[in-house]
C-alpha cells in the first residue's frame, strides 16, 4: 500500500500517500442547499417535515416529526428534496450534526439543515459520512461556524471542508467495514442503555414499594383515594405538602442588584440537579439583611424546581454557607423537625417527578409548579421512626443502583469513544482493515 504522509488539511494528520487532499465541493454532484426559511403551516398527517432534531446519534429519525400537506411539499422540494445516499448536515444551533438518507421515504427539510449530494462516481456517500463524524471533521466545521444569536455555518463554508480520501473502491470498502463494525458496537452500546433504562425501572419501583406500603409484614392498608398513591399503611398520614412542609419561592433576579453592599452566592434552577447542587461559578445577588430570613437556606432545606424538569430536588448540607435561592426554586422546610425527614420527601418526590405526577395538573406550554399548586400535592407521611428507617433503606438500595448505573454508563462512554477511534482511524488510513478485529471495549 505504501507509506504515509502529512494531510495538507491540519485536521486530519497522517494518511496513505495515495489518497488524494480534497474539498468537499470537489466531490459534489449538485451544489449544496437547504429548506425554506419561512416557517409552514403544519398538518396531522402528510409528508414528513424535518429539522436538526431528527439527527439523533447520527441517525436520522422520522418518528416524532412534524408534518406539511402535499401542496408545501411540492413547493418546498423544488429546493431540496433528499434522496437516498444524501448527506444532511446541521447549519444552525446544532452545527455539525451528520446523518445519511438510508432508504427512499419521501421528506423535506427545514432551513436549519444542509443537504450534500456527492457525485457517486467519485465518493462514496457512506465513506464521507463518516469522515464528517470524526472529530477532526467536527472540529473544522466548528472553526467555520460564525455566531450572531446562535452558531451557523454557511453553505459556501461546508464547501470548503477539506479531508483526504482513498480511491472509490477503497473508500467502498472502508465504509462497508465501518458499516458492519459500527453495528456490532452500536448492539453493545444499545444493550448498555438497555441496562440503564431497567435500573431506573428498578429504582422507581422500589422506592414507590417504600413509600406506599409497611415495611411490617401483614399491616393493614387504607385507600387514599389518590390516582399516584391508592393506598398506604393505616397509621400513615396522607395529607397536602403544606400541613407538613413550608413552601418558599426564591429571590426574583435583579439585575440591578448584582453589587451592593451584602453579596450572597444566588443558586439557581439549573444549579438544582437530582440529589446534587452544583456550587461552581455561582453569581451574586445583594440580598438586604430583613431577606435573609425568608430567601437564605439553612441545612435540610429541600430545593424543588419550579421550572424545567418540574419537581427535580436535592437537600442543602453545608452548614458553613450563607447562601440565596432563584425565584425558579422552591425552599422546602419541615414545620416541625421532630415529625418529618426531608430525605423522605426527597424520595416522594423523585417518585412523583419521574412517573409525571406534577405534568398532570399543570397545562401550561412550558410546565410550572406553582407554590399554590406545589402546597396543595398530597404525599404519604409514616411516623419519624419509619420514615427514618424509610431512608435508610432506600439510601442503601439506591447506592448499590448507583454502583451498576455508573458501571453500565462507564462501559457505555467507553463503547462510545472506542467506535469515534475506530471511524476516524479507519477514515484515515490508519488499520488494516482486512486484518481488523473487534476488540472488547
Amino acid at each position: 500500500m505504501g507509506g504515509f504522509r502529512t494531510s495538507a488539511s491540519p485536521y486530519i494528520g497522517r494518511v496513505p500517500s495515495h489518497w488524494k487532499d480534497v474539498r468537499l465541493k470537489d466531490v459534489l454532484r449538485a451544489p449544496i442547499t437547504d429548506g425554506p426559511h419561512e416557517t409552514p403551516i403544519f398538518v396531522d398527517e402528510g409528508y414528513p417535515f424535518l429539522s436538526v432534531d431528527a439527527i439523533q446519534d447520527g441517525r436520522l429519525i422520522l418518528e416524532g416529526c412534524r408534518f406539511i400537506d402535499e401542496s408545501a411539499f411540492n413547493e418546498y422540494r423544488r429546493k431540496a428534496a433528499p434522496e437516498q445516499g444524501d448527506i444532511l448536515m446541521g447549519k444552525a444551533a446544532s452545527t455539525g450534526k451528520i446523518a445519511r438518507v438510508s432508504n427512499n421515504v419521501e421528506f423535506a427539510i427545514w432551513s436549519p439543515l444542509a443537504l450534500i449530494r456527492l457525485d457517486l462516481f467519485r465518493a462514496d456517500s457512506g465513506f464521507v459520512e463518516y469522515v464528517l463524524k470524526t472529530p477532526g471533521l467536527q472540529q473544522q466545521i466548528d472553526d467555520l461556524c460564525n455566531s450572531n444569536t446562535q452558531k451557523n455555518i454557511g453553505m459556501g463554508d461546508i464547501s470548503r471542508l477539506s479531508f483526504a480520501m482513498p480511491p472509490l473502491t477503497e473508500q467502498q470498502h472502508i465504509a462497508n467495514f465501518l458499516d458492519e463494525q459500527t453495528a456490532r458496537i452500536d448492539a453493545l452500546i444499545a444493550g448498555k442503555e438497555k441496562l440503564s433504562e431497567q435500573l431506573e425501572e428498578l429504582r422507581l419501583a422500589r422506592i414507590y414499594a417504600a413509600l406506599s406500603q409497611s415495611s411490617v409484614a401483614g399491616s393493614a392498608l387504607k385507600s387514599t383515594r389518590d390516582e399516584w398513591f391508592s393506598s398506604v399503611p393505616a397509621h400513615w398520614s396522607f395529607c397536602p405538602l403544606n400541613y407538613r412542609y413550608e413552601v418558599q419561592l426564591g429571590k426574583m433576579l435583579d439585575e440591578k442588584r448584582i453589587s451592593g453592599e451584602h453579596l450572597l452566592p444566588y443558586l439557581r434552577n439549573t444549579d438544582v440537579q437530582w440529589d446534587r447542587v452544583n456550587m461552581e461559578g455561582l453569581p451574586m445577588m445583594d440580598f438586604a439583611p430583613y431577606e435573609l430570613e425568608r430567601y437564605t437556606l439553612r441545612v435540610g432545606d429541600l430545593l424543588v424546581c419550579e421550572g424545567g424538569e418540574v419537581g427535580r430536588a436535592a437537600i442543602w448540607t453545608s452548614p458553613a454557607e450563607v447562601i440565596g435561592y432563584q425565584k425558579a426554586l422552591h425552599r422546602v422546610r419541615p414545620r416541625d423537625a421532630r415529625t418529618d425527614v426531608p430525605r423522605f420527601l426527597f424520595y416522594a418526590l423523585y417518585d412523583s417527578a419521574k412517573r409525571g405526577r406534577f405534568d398532570s395538573r399543570e397545562k401550561a406550554t412550558i410546565a410550572h409548579l406553582t407554590a399554590e399548586a406545589f402546597r396543595r400535592y398530597r404525599f404519604p407521611f409514616p411516623p419519624y421512626v419509619e420514615q427514618v428507617s424509610i431512608v435508610r433503606h432506600l439510601d442503601e438500595v439506591m447506592r448499590k443502583i448507583d454502583a451498576l448505573q455508573q458501571h453500565a454508563d462507564e462501559h457505555c462512554s467507553k463503547l462510545k469513544e472506542y467506535r469515534s477511534s475506530l471511524i476516524s482511524a479507519a477514515v484515515t488510513g490508519q488499520i488494516d482493515i482486512n486484518s481488523f478485529r473487534l476488540e472488547a471495549a
